[in-house]
């Protein structure tokens, strides 16, 4: 995972390692002589400065805090003057170096920036010589890349190689990688490497001296993620209202989130549209897609890869969920089963759930959401993300859940998409349990399912709605002990239903209860999802015949 992480970050990275985007709020305009010309501008601009891998404690070079810069603060104000003192020989500094020798200059500075309002006293400040911003002069920046360069090469210990890129190009240091934003997480961001008790030291090593990533590498993955994160841009909704979508990330639960890119740059990968939001339009591309073997390499010899992180936040600590590497036509064939397994039939048309209709349709709704169903959420949608990518089974307890919510509320079409998933994906049998009511499926918990779903619409014929019906009264002891049930229903329910309503059904419930010829004593979790399935198949199934048959 580093290592696709840090090939990330050298493509999507720019400009030099000495140098990073920081915001600036404030120029403070002097002269050449270091003279204050009365004018303090509001910038709000992202410019580059000095990198520092970790600001706390540190002072950076021209662009700091006014605790830092005008001195608000004595001891930061201090490293801030020593950080600019290793720049001494820097002609084009010069004028800030005059201006720090006048007093009476940086109190002018002080009470004009206190004059402002009190909201805007904050962000960082740095310097204009006239109409020139010293951070952008080409000398000051090569003098911050030579001493950055320097600094490298006076850090390096030995051989010792980064576990990443396999070389000694670059020192590997005991300081902090850097932090990346996630939902729930700090403000500030969280680590995805840190080290803070004795347990993640051994053989006298100290903190990353154990990872042994170098600093580049370490520059590197921490960009990737960060890029991964806040990538996107502004669409337009239906209304005219703009919304921010982001391009690398999907949300998984509130504090989830799976980070998702290709080895190779490739704009038809998109796993938000495919699996959040499908339509029939990109089902059909990606079948078409796999057929004719379009899209499987990107101007390459080699085969693309498809890479996706899931990642949760854990304080300060950033915790891996899942990882996941795949060719790019093993993708699309993934997706192409996930389809399958997720079609449903709806109003009478065949339409895809996105997963995240599927995710809630695994979990049951509450009111007010404890910790414990937030963290199941974010488990179970996890889960779900991985095997649509991956084609992989499901855990039962999904399948469990399902089951439960029937058993006590409505069945809809996306529930019964997670029990054929769930049921496709984990038994293996000589049928595939299909999207609408399969004929041909001969599993007695299936038609033991159509049976109880017939007698339920015999029940409705006769007496219309009521309020305790048989689907309410009978269908969890029905679904596991089929049995003892349907003896029930078939010798005291039925006979009574199909005199009021003279034979309803008589036909179809005859020649099911006659392909099952001995009801199961037990059933399964499995057989009674098939059981699930069978009911609502039968139950959403429109015959162009009379009730009589």
């Amino acid at each position: 995972m580093f290592a696709e992480l840090v090939e990330l970050g050298k493509r999507v990275r720019k400009g030099h390692d000495a140098l990073k985007e920081e915001k600036c709020s404030w120029d403070i305009i002097i002269d050449k002589e270091g003279n204050f010309l009365n004018q303090i501008i509001p910038c709000n601009e992202i410019i580059e400065a000095e990198n520092l891998t970790s600001k706390k404690g540190k002072a950076r070079l021209l662009l700091d805090k006014p605790e830092e810069t005008l001195g608000f603060d004595v001891d930061k104000h201090e490293k801030y003057l020593s950080k600019l003192a290793e720049y001494k020989n820097v002609q084009e500094l010069s004028p800030v170096f005059s201006f720090y020798d006048k007093p009476k200059e940086v109190e002018k500075v002080r009470k004009a920036f206190l004059e402002l309002p009190q909201a805007k006293q904050k962000g960082n400040l740095t310097f204009m010589v006239d109409s020139e911003r010293l951070l952008s002069n080409e000398s000051v920046r090569n003098a911050i890349k030579k001493k950055y360069e320097e600094g490298l090469s006076s850090k390096k210990q030995g051989d010792r190689l980064c576990a990443v890129c396999g070389t000694n190009n670059y020192p590997i240091l005991d300081e902090p990688h850097g932090s990346v934003k996630l939902p729930k997480g700090q403000t500030a961001g969280s680590m995805l490497v840190s080290y803070n008790t004795n347990a993640f030291e051994s053989y006298n090593l100290k903190g990353n001296l154990n990872s042994g990533i170098c600093t580049n590498c370490a520059r590197n993955y921490i960009e990737a993620l960060q890029y991964l994160a806040g990538n996107g841009h502004n669409i337009t909704l239906e209304k005219g209202e703009t919304k921010f979508k982001y391009s690398n990330r999907q949300k998984i639960s509130d504090d989830t989130i799976a980070l998702f890119w290709t080895k190779e740059p490739n704009d038809d990968i998109d796993p938000f549209s495919d699996i959040c939001q499908p339509t029939e339009d990109r089902v059909r591309k990606l079948f078409s897609s796999i057929i004719t073997g379009d899209n499987q390499r990107v101007n390459s010899e080699l085969e693309n890869y498809f890479y996706c992180c899931t990642m949760s936040s854990a304080a300060a600590r950033i915790a891996v969920r899942d990882w996941m590497a795949i060719s790019v036509s093993q993708y699309q064939k993934n997706l192409q089963q996930w389809f399958e397994d997720i079609a449903t039939i709806k109003d009478g048309e065949t339409f895809y759930p996105g997963i995240n209709s599927i995710l809630n349709s695994c979990i049951k709704k509450k009111t007010k959401p404890t910790q414990s169903d937030v963290k199941a959420k974010a488990r179970i949608g996890a889960i779900l993300w991985h095997a649509a990518l991956t084609n992989t089974s499901l855990p039962l307890m999904i399948l469990q859940s399902v089951l439960t919510q029937i058993e006590h509320d409505y069945f809809s079409p996306e529930k019964s998409t997670v029990i054929r998933l769930v049921l496709n994906r984990n038994i293996k049998k000589t049928y595939y349990m299909k999207k609408e009511l399969d004929e041909k499926n001969e599993s007695k918990a299936y038609l033991c399912g159509r049976l109880f779903a017939l007698i339920c619409q015999l029940q409705y014929t006769a007496q219309g709605e009521v309020n305790s019906s048989i689907k309410d009264r009978f269908f969890a002891s029905a679904s596991s002990n089929p049995s003892r049930a349907m003896s029930i229903l078939l010798t005291k329910y039925v006979p009574v239903y199909q005199k009021k309503t003279k034979g309803a059904y008589t036909k179809s419930i005859t020649g099911i209860v006659s392909r099952i010829e001995h009801f199961p004593e037990r059933l399964t979790l499995t057989e009674r999802g098939e059981f699930a399935l069978g009911y609502y198949h039968q139950y959403a199934y429109k015959k162009n015949e009379n009730s009589n048959d």
